[in-house]
């Protein structure tokens, strides 16, 4: 079946299917049409088609390919989002909810509709009406990840498959549950705080298998590791998991409709599935210690070879570092 043919159906199953702010499905469907319609673009124009390969692309050009694309799209993903935010913010005589949740990042302004949503007629949680620009960026983000989990086993295998597996599997589930529930603005916080690490990590791995100089690798890594321990070891559990833990505050500011920490949404599965990923944020920076332990060694042995990639290949070293001389 092809994709036109694939979302056609889907589409046709969901039609009298409306989302809580008036607006059919056709919008989410048409952004998925275009990341998918993007990601196979990238695919056959870089060399990389799985269309006509059976197996995944296990060279070296095909892995540089998903480096560059996954760069640009972090890059274009976070300005959208810093874009999105300073329209959200509204003014200092009309402040919007960004502006007013730096001063209290208690979480209240989640579920409260700040002096700029009540300005366009937008009312409290569970009424929260994103803005068009807001809408677009959310949309278009769940569409991406949900490409990111097919693809998946069409591009190169990494060792912690199954770590990006369930990654991908939650963040899909709550950027859908989000929208579908008024979460939207936790949801945008979140997203732009991942997007703004995954560019410089991208970034760091594309400078470093193109074998360039190491100045330029070393100031990219850097400035991963500060930006990964400030956006997702500092700003996420401050500003995202500690509002959805405190159920009294939510209560307060939910008109009751959260009366306890098993009524679903916000009770349970929100706040639940935020720790797991600080989990997976903890982890990966213990990843990312080991990663600088071992460029540290490899500097002063005069060689940048002996860094391990915490997403390397199944493929030996040996193999990949022979495959990158071949092509230089």
């Amino acid at each position: 079946m092809r994709l036109e043919e694939g979302i056609a159906l889907v589409k046709t199953k969901l039609q009298n299917f409306r989302m809580e702010d008036g607006t059919d499905c056709s919008r989410w469907f048409q952004r998925l049409k275009t990341q998918l319609g993007s990601r196979m673009t990238r695919a056959n124009v870089l060399g990389y088609s799985v269309l006509l390969n059976q197996t995944p692309l296990q060279d070296i050009k095909a892995r540089d390919t998903q480096r560059l694309w996954y760069t640009l799209w972090h890059g274009t993903a976070c300005l959208w989002g810093l874009y999105v935010l300073y329209w959200e913010a509204g003014t200092p005589e009309v402040p919007g909810w960004p502006r007013l949740h730096m001063g209290q990042p208690d979480g209240r302004w989640y579920w409260m509709a700040s002096p700029e949503e009540l300005s366009r007629g937008s009312g409290g949680w569970p009424l929260l009406v994103p803005s068009v620009p807001a809408r677009n960026y959310y949309l278009c983000q769940l569409a991406f990840w949900i490409t990111c989990l097919v693809f998946m086993n069409l591009e190169t295998r990494r060792r912690d498959f199954g770590l990006f597996l369930l990654h991908h599997v939650l963040t899909i589930t709550l950027v859908g549950l989000s929208y579908c529930c008024s979460y939207w603005k936790l949801g945008t916080s979140v997203l732009l705080l991942h997007d703004m690490a995954d560019f410089f990590l991208y970034l760091s791995k594309m400078l470093h298998y193109s074998r360039v100089k190491s100045g330029p690798v070393e100031i990219a890594f850097a400035t991963f590791t500060i930006v990964f321990f400030v956006a997702r070891l500092v700003l996420y559990p401050l500003y995202c998991v500690r509002p959805c833990l405190n159920t009294a505050l939510i209560k307060e500011f939910t008109r009751d409709f959260v009366d306890s920490r098993w009524h679903i949404p916000g009770g349970t599965v929100l706040p639940g599935f935020l720790v797991v990923l600080q989990v997976l944020h903890i982890y990966w920076f213990y990843c990312i210690i080991r990663m600088i332990i071992g460029l540290v060694r490899a500097i002063r042995k005069g060689s940048r070879e002996d860094c391990e990639d915490i997403r390397s290949e199944d493929g030996s070293d040996d193999e990949t570092n022979e495959d990158a001389k071949k092509i230089q």
